[in-house]
């Protein structure tokens, strides 16, 4: 069987290929990418985010398994990859570990990003069994008074024990599940890439990831406390205008191959759209294939180049920075179970 899935993801991806190439109004199959929001409510109060700023034009809930079983009943077969996450935090809906399953049953891999903060062994043991390919793991700095100077609400100690712990519980299960740290370079620590790099060695999980953090597009005018957390020097993205710094002449792909499905089951055509601006389906009313070339993302297509010269969501993507990224540390570790 995991031949013919496959088989079906190649088939797709090229279609989307053609698709794109010939700047179609209409995709030819399902997209590849899919985000999935399981939930839209959080336990921290981060200083850019757009839901601690009560900011998002839709309603906070849990998307649930029987929605969400009744949306990918037939694209598992055809995605090739489902992260979970957006906006909130994953871990706080308890229907997780039975959507994974479900998905990667059929071939999908799968990603999830926590804060870290939430620790049961029943939920992680679940998790962890459910086929998921890579769990993300905010831990963002070494510094216990940085952490908390973003993730509000937030307690670095307890991160740290749950981190080790969820490592623990991965070794004791002899999970295939890839454990990755993320850390987030600002303005507070842009100056100590290294001590980030040594910390996260210690913990001994499957990798670590570093990345400049962004100003997201619900933050037209942001603030001297949100503008603080931007870095000051080469990590930094923008331009004077908070613009990235330098686009590439190239159509966006993300319309034609991937989507973005909130926990209300409404269609976004990209994970910046961080206010729900362009909400172009519902795929708890309708199919994905059907809202995937419904008349909103066909106009949405039509007009790609016009929104990446005019949205903010467009002029602040790190996808299309010409030579920075925003990824600028990316370490694969040996662990025992390697």
């Amino acid at each position: 069987m995991k031949s013919i899935y496959n088989l079906l993801k190649l088939l797709n991806s090229e279609l989307l290929n053609f698709s794109y190439k010939l700047s179609l109004p209409f995709v030819i199959g399902f997209p590849e990418q899919v985000m999935v929001e399981p939930a839209s409510v959080c336990n921290l109060n981060c200083v850019l985010c757009p839901i601690s700023k009560k900011m998002i034009n839709r309603d906070r809930k849990y998307l649930t398994f029987e929605v969400f079983k009744k949306i990918f009943s037939v694209p598992r077969f055809f995605i090739k990859t489902i992260a979970f996450w957006n906006f909130g935090e994953p871990f706080l809906n308890k229907e997780l570990p039975e959507m994974i399953s479900f998905v990667s049953s059929a071939g999908v891999k799968t990603d999830v990003s926590t804060n870290g903060l939430i620790f049961n062994k029943e939920f992680l043991s679940k998790l962890l069994n459910s086929g998921l390919s890579q769990l993300i793991i905010s831990l963002d700095t070494y510094d216990k008074k940085k952490y908390s100077k973003y993730r509000v609400n937030g307690d670095f100690d307890i991160l740290v024990k749950n981190v080790k712990k969820i490592i623990d519980t991965k070794k004791e299960l002899k999970s295939e599940t890839k454990i990755i740290l993320q850390f987030l370079v600002t303005k507070h620590n842009q100056n100590n890439i290294n001590k980030i790099k040594e910390f996260g060695k210690k913990f001994k999980a499957d990798r670590i990831i570093i990345k400049t953090i962004g100003m997201g597009s619900s933050f037209k005018n942001p603030s001297k406390k949100e503008l603080e957390f931007i870095p000051t020097n080469s990590y930094r993205r923008y331009n004077n205008n908070l613009l990235v710094k330098k686009n590439k002449n190239k159509k966006c792909e993300y319309v034609w191959k991937r989507a973005v499905i909130t926990s209300d089951a409404k269609l976004l055509p990209c994970c910046r759209d961080q206010i729900s601006k362009f909400n172009l389906g519902d795929v708890n009313e309708n199919s994905l294939i059907k809202e995937f070339n419904n008349k909103y993302y066909k106009d949405f297509r039509k007009n790609i180049l016009s929104h990446q010269k005019l949205e903010l969501m467009c002029l602040r993507c790190p996808d299309f920075l010409k030579s920075e990224k925003y990824i600028i540390g990316d370490i694969k570790l040996k662990t025992k179970n390697d």
